[in-house]
């Protein structure tokens, strides 16, 4: 496959906020695309945002806005062109013990407080989102949505491997002490993808979880504590595409493809603020414009979710 096509194949494929699971569909890296209206998996040779977000490698990667997306009501889509400095280079600092930053973070996630959610509401998420190989919508491109809380159509099985909100907090809500039994009750809910590792499955399915939304803190202290055990884990210090501080988590340095996905957290609070994905490779490109062209460490595509938020009606936005 010559240089051009493999761009193009990257661009027709990437998620649009609108159809992904942002991971959070979902923000996934894996090696082949399975595509399908609920969670869409971009071949690279692969990424599924879920923006919601996969697992890294052949596994997928999940994404926060992606996650929420599977259950899109409706929705708006506006274009900012100004110029995206953060997406050139993967600014990152290394952090200390991936294991004690994930404790950290469990710590942290048990002292919010719980959004009692209840059937009825609504979730309306605002997110921003850059795509560096999308020559005709070069910006910012900003999207809100509102998604139901108690979605019938999304529980029980029948969305496959995708959850409600409400079944996602009774299960976040149901989760054990032992992190061992976090993680297998993890990997039942979100069930194996083709080619996954058990730290890839482990690391997919904990992920998910901890971009919930609404969430206990509990089940979301629980999912964190599970996922400092899964080897192969990075901890990084980055800025995301709105200029934020975030703590960017990563399975190992390598992915197979052309891209490395990223999930975003605050640092502050840790919850879910984006995902992005990086080039592991130079791309020279051919004949195409500067989108055709990349350099290894180049941010790809990366979204940030600027706001979350439990609401009485579709269109209220919570202000």
């Amino acid at each position: 496959m010559d240089e051009m096509t493999k761009v193009r194949e990257l661009r027709s494929q990437a998620p649009r906020p609108d159809a992904i699971r942002l991971a959070a569909g979902r923000r996934q890296l894996t090696e082949a695309a399975e595509g399908g209206a609920r969670a869409r998996r971009l071949n690279t040779p692969h990424l599924r945002l879920g923006w919601r977000l996969a697992a890294v490698g052949a596994a997928a990667t999940v994404t926060a806005a992606a996650v929420l997306s599977a259950q899109l009501v409706d929705g708006g889509e506006g274009v900012r062109t100004a110029p995206v400095a953060a997406m050139s280079q993967s600014y990152a600092v290394a952090l200390g013990s991936p294991a004690d930053t994930l404790r950290d973070a469990a710590a942290t996630a048990e002292r919010a407080k719980d959004p009692r959610p209840h059937d009825g509401q609504w979730v309306f998420t605002e997110t921003s989102r850059v795509n560096a190989t999308d020559g005709e919508r070069p910006g910012l491109v900003d999207h809100s949505s509102w998604s139901r809380y108690d979605n019938p159509s999304m529980e029980g099985g029948k969305a496959g491997d995708d959850h409600s909100p409400r079944e996602t907090y009774r299960f976040l809500n149901s989760l054990p002490e032992d992190p061992a039994k976090v993680r297998a009750k993890a990997r039942a809910f979100y069930p194996k993808a083709d080619g996954e590792t058990r730290a890839q499955h482990d690391f997919r399915a904990l992920t998910l979880l901890t971009d919930a939304y609404p969430a206990p803190p509990k089940g979301r202290a629980a999912a964190f504590r599970a996922m400092a055990a899964i080897p192969g884990l990075k901890a990084d210090s980055v800025k995301d595409i709105l200029g934020r501080d975030a703590i960017a988590l990563s399975l190992g340095d390598k992915a197979q493809g052309d891209l490395r996905g990223q999930y975003l957290y605050d640092p502050r609070t840790w919850v879910s603020s984006g995902s992005r994905h990086i080039a592991v490779t130079d791309n020279p490109g051919g004949e195409g414009g500067p989108e055709d062209h990349w350099k290894a460490g180049d941010v790809i595509i990366s979204e940030a979710q600027e706001s979350r938020v439990l609401v009485d009606d579709k269109g209220d936005t919570g202000r």
